[in-house]
């Protein structure tokens, strides 16, 4: 690895750290005591059912406490849900729980968000479009209220290198990885 990629790389990680203490500080002060309701409680709620094996029920019937139903329902994307639902089988179901693993969607973010800006235009672009996504405050707020836009964000940073990429080598490899990338970012 050259020295460049390497400079490149740890300053990367100064700029994703930033981005995490914005996104933990945001979890953990405001965002802890707002209230959770709408699309927020159905990914919660949907990623607990997967996680219990119930599959993609209508959270809101699966959890009410006198008469629970598994009533199949398609409302969201899945793949945020099945964020959650992986996190939910490690332990870590509550809300607030699932608001701090979703910071881990953001800090990808920004890192695949510097890469692009790396491949478009240099290290120090790259280190710039990082710290714009680590600080943008329609990026971090979304890590911190169980949105699917963190994860659909961060694919489509995903989409973006995929296609320089492919744009680069014109592999087949890359081709797939590219439409891998934009059939994921559908899912979310």
């Amino acid at each position: 690895m050259s020295a460049r990629l390497q400079d490149f790389r740890v300053r990367l990680a100064l700029v994703v750290a930033v981005g995490v203490a914005v996104r933990v500080a945001w979890v953990l002060g405001f965002g802890r005591d707002q209230e959770v309701s709408g699309d927020q409680v159905f990914y919660h709620l949907q990623g607990l059912a997967l996680a219990r094996g119930d599959g993609f029920v209508n959270p809101y019937a699966w959890n009410d406490p006198v008469t629970p139903l598994s009533i199949p329902t398609a409302a969201h994307p899945p793949l945020y849900s099945l964020y959650l639902a992986f996190w939910s089988l490690l332990g870590f179901e509550s809300h607030l729980q699932h608001r701090l693993v979703s910071v881990l969607l953001g800090a990808v973010c920004v890192v695949v968000v510097g890469y692009v800006g790396r491949r478009l235009a240099g290290d120090r672009a790259g280190l710039l479009a990082a710290l714009l996504a680590a600080l943008y405050p329609n990026l971090w707020i979304n890590d911190g209220v169980l949105a699917a836009e963190s994860v659909y964000a961060c694919l489509i940073a995903v989409v973006l290198l995929a296609a320089y990429r492919l744009w680069d080598l014109r592999r087949p490899v890359d081709a797939a990885a590219l439409g891998a990338a934009i059939g994921l970012a559908a899912l979310a």
